[in-house]
């Protein structure tokens, strides 16, 4: 999956007000972080609704990694990067704690088949198909999850000041520094009065929306 950032739509009204909608791809440990920011409307994707099966082949298949091992130092900020001949034992370390979690959270997920397999004489029938919802396996594999955020705001500069910054989360300020690059890159879509700013409606149904939008209003106006 990878770190990415779409623009899904992008407008500014008659008065110069630009709104933007992107759709941002990041690693899951830092969610909290980018909720930090409560200026956005937002809407991430929820690791409690995907079945287990499918999360974890994902995760296993494309697991999140560290692009930065800053070594230990006071305050929130890293240090400089661990020496490089240290790098692929801390990435081969990162991966076995993935199986590691995988096969545990696979347990918990089929619960009713370990415990007959590890306590056959105090089995009951049935016992076998107990399973456990699917949000609590998932969890425990988020730090090795990507995952998919919608965002819509108007202000975005203070946002990359902040986080575009040297000083920044290294994997928040990848992301950000994405979003700006992608929010400069745009061309936001002029708007007149009444049209709307509609993320992920195609053309024809924001020209049925706006259609239907004009004749309300005609309606509103001589009843």
């Amino acid at each position: 999956m990878g770190f990415e950032v779409k623009i899904i739509a992008d407008s500014v009204n008659e008065f110069g007000n630009r709104l933007t909608t992107l759709e941002a791809t990041y690693p899951r440990i830092i969610l909290a972080e980018v909720n930090t920011h409560r200026d956005r409307t937002r809407s991430a994707a929820s690791s409690r609704a995907i079945p287990w099966a499918k999360m974890s082949e994902r995760v296993a298949n494309d697991p999140f990694v560290p692009i930065k091992w800053g070594m230990e130092q006071g305050g929130m900020q890293e240090g400089q990067e661990i020496p490089e001949r240290m790098r692929k034992l801390a990435e081969d370390l990162w991966h076995e704690g993935l199986q590691r979690v995988l096969e545990c959270a696979e347990a918990i997920a089929k619960i009713g088949q370990v415990y007959v397999d590890c306590y056959p004489e105090e089995a009951q029938d049935g016992d076998e198909l107990v399973r456990i919802h699917k949000s609590i396996p998932n969890r425990l594999i988020e730090p090795w999850m990507w995952t998919t955020q919608v965002m819509t705001a108007t202000e975005w500069n203070n946002f990359f000041r902040l986080r575009c910054h040297p000083d920044a989360e290294v994997h928040f300020q990848k992301i950000a520094g994405m979003m700006r690059d992608a929010r400069n890159a745009s061309t936001p879509r002029q708007l007149k009065t009444g049209e709307w700013h509609l993320p992920y409606v195609l053309a024809m149904n924001y020209m049925k929306t706006s259609s239907f939008s004009r004749k309300c209003r005609l309606r509103a106006v001589h009843g």
